[in-house]
């Protein structure tokens, strides 16, 4: 009889930041939404959510393009790759994600994030911004998402990712893979 086999797709994501190491929790979640397969998923980064009126920070018209195609293929979540602000610490930044990915929230799609530098200028304000958006992340800036066949694991860079709680997490996690 053959041995019944799991095969997990494991995505690691790393947002590209750099500062001070702070983590607000020590033990990372597993968030486990309900899917079955096939399923879709969009990660999607660096949109840096700002005012609408300022165009070398961002593209506003295609940043709002992004999100009305994204909400309208609806999938079963999206995974943000980091800089989903402009500066974290600005709490007028936050307000335009609000406001821009109200059509994720009205369809019911989850969205999990990788922290970016930019989400951590003014890092202690930029957390609290951060994680009030995200509580499902119980101030974990390193987590993981299991989806039916699928194993995310998000990374925060701006910790080391092969030593210290991260990376003896990450470890683990790699080493129980099944």
């Amino acid at each position: 009889m053959a041995a019944k086999r799991h095969c997990f797709f494991v995505v690691i994501l790393l947002a590209l930041v750099g500062g001070p190491a702070t983590l607000l929790a020590q033990t990372p979640v597993e968030l486990q939404p309900s899917l079955k397969t096939p399923f879709t998923f969009v990660a999607y980064g660096d949109s840096r959510f700002h005012d609408p009126k300022d165009f070398e920070a961002a593209n506003p018209p295609v940043r709002q393009a992004l999100v009305k195609a994204i909400a309208a293929i609806h999938p079963a979540f999206i995974t943000f790759t980091g800089d989903i602000v402009y500066n974290g610490n600005d709490v007028n930044d936050w307000k335009v994600w609000d406001s821009e990915t109200t059509p994720f929230r009205d369809n019911h799609i989850p969205v999990y994030p990788a922290i970016g530098n930019h989400d951590l200028h003014g890092e202690k304000d930029a957390l609290v911004n951060y994680f009030q958006r995200f509580p499902d992340l119980k101030g974990n800036r390193f987590y993981s998402v299991r989806a039916a066949n699928m194993l995310m694991l998000v990374l925060d860079s701006a910790l080391d990712e092969t030593s210290g709680p991260q990376g003896d997490w990450l470890k683990a996690k790699l080493d129980t893979i099944n």
